[in-house]
């Protein structure tokens, strides 16, 4: 079979016309163009895929008909299901145990080495040299338990996000759409929420940063909803490091070098379309903390988003070590709440980014005096006066509905 995996900086060709970035990547990157390996700005993947597909053709003049995306994640998964495989020039068998490490170690240049313009042009090789190796198991697996393992990572994968498929052709692509694996924003018909963290930082911190997702929904008067997000961050490594935004391998150009590095994360909250901004409690980031060196001030900027959405957003830097709250209070459109039979519903979807591995969420959901609430779902529990709560670790997206009467 072939197969070939390059560098996406590889096909870049600065002599060409490429379109704008999307403004943030411009105001915080001062990136002056749009180019492919840039393109997975939205968290909606058919429109992701549209631009890497648009952006990819600039240079290579190559039509594509499909896009695939996949993480780390979906690659354990699969050696998991498959087994440890044997690479050339590698000694121990890679195995889902050992092949994040194997991953980062072969982007790092060799010891003594440095970072030359040699490791850079090849930082990647190994990614090829490793992609062709499953592809190749893969297709000679005839073994029927494997098979099926392979299935259920397949899907489970497609569920969660970690690996994501789109098809230029309708038919295909609207039969991934029914299934919910189109990585699409799925917005439902109340309200809607997910977070989206872009780290802009030049480095890969953002692997080692936890985070968990608040949402407080007063329904007490129904035809005025509101909602409070509290989202967390805290950066899990410890180093003494500036906070100095440039774009640099450091000295040793490894993984755990780029990781003991500042957040420079710009966050976005997604809200169905009508929801307005009340107040914000967020934290502002001083000029010499950024490439531009233009302060960002302690506010939250509102503009509309993909699939008739509403977009919360602001900048954060998170040094190692460093914790940080933010708090944005919203009227949510009136629609989020519906009247069926005599009896209100509330009915929320919130989405995990793709590529996380799971997001700690809780939602807290205050009802109108005397009312007498119906769950969907379990594990609600009463937390106050009118007031109950669902908590738990999202893998995927979720859908939790209440139905009331007073």
């Amino acid at each position: 079979s072939k197969f070939d995996i390059g560098d996406s900086y590889r096909i870049d060709d600065y002599t060409l016309a490429y379109p704008l970035p999307p403004e943030p990547l411009q105001r915080f990157m001062l990136a002056g163009i749009w180019v492919a390996r840039d393109a997975n700005w939205s968290p909606d993947f058919p429109a992701a895929a549209q631009e890497v597909q648009k952006l990819y053709k600039i240079p290579t003049k190559t039509d594509t008909q499909a896009v695939v995306a996949f993480d780390q994640l979906f690659v354990k998964g699969i050696l998991k299901a498959l087994g440890p495989i044997k690479l050339p020039n590698f000694t121990d068998p890679v195995t889902a145990d050992n092949v994040e490490n194997y991953m980062q170690q072969a982007w790092a240049p060799e010891p003594g080495e440095g970072l030359t313009p040699e490791w850079w042009a090849n930082r990647k090789d190994f990614m090829g040299t490793m992609g062709k190796v499953l592809m190749d198991t893969l297709f000679q697996t005839r073994d029927p338990g494997k098979l099926l393992d392979l299935t259920r990572e397949m899907i489970q994968s497609l569920e969660q996000g970690h690996l994501l498929v789109y098809f230029n052709n309708p038919q295909a692509e609207q039969v991934l759409a029914e299934a919910g694996w189109d990585g699409a924003l799925h917005k439902g018909t109340g309200d809607f929420l997910m977070l989206v963290d872009s780290n802009l930082g030049f480095n890969k911190t953002d692997t080692v940063v936890n985070r968990s997702l608040e949402y407080h929904v007063n329904l007490a008067d129904p035809a005025h909803p509101q909602a409070d997000i509290f989202t967390q961050y805290q950066h899990t490594l410890q180093a003494d490091v500036a906070c100095v935004h440039r774009a640099t391998y450091g000295k040793t150009g490894t993984y755990a070098d780029m990781q003991r590095r500042c957040y420079w994360d710009y966050w976005r909250i997604y809200l169905p379309d009508g929801a307005a901004l009340v107040s914000a409690n967020v934290k502002p980031v001083p000029g010499d903390e950024l490439l531009s060196k233009n302060p960002w001030p302690a506010k939250v900027e509102v503009y509309p988003g993909e699939q008739d959405s509403q977009v919360f957003a602001g900048m954060m830097v998170l040094p190692p070590g460093g914790k940080e709250q933010n708090h944005v209070q919203v009227d949510l459109p009136a629609a989020v709440v519906k009247q069926v039979n005599g009896a209100w519903q509330y009915s929320l979807v919130v989405q995990k980014q793709a590529g996380l591995a799971q997001l700690p969420f809780k939602i807290v959901i205050t009802l109108p005096k005397g009312s007498t609430p119906q769950f969907d779902t379990t594990g609600w529990k009463e937390a106050g006066s009118n007031t109950w709560e669902w908590s738990g670790k999202l893998s995927q997206a979720q859908t939790l509905s209440v139905t009331w009467t007073n």
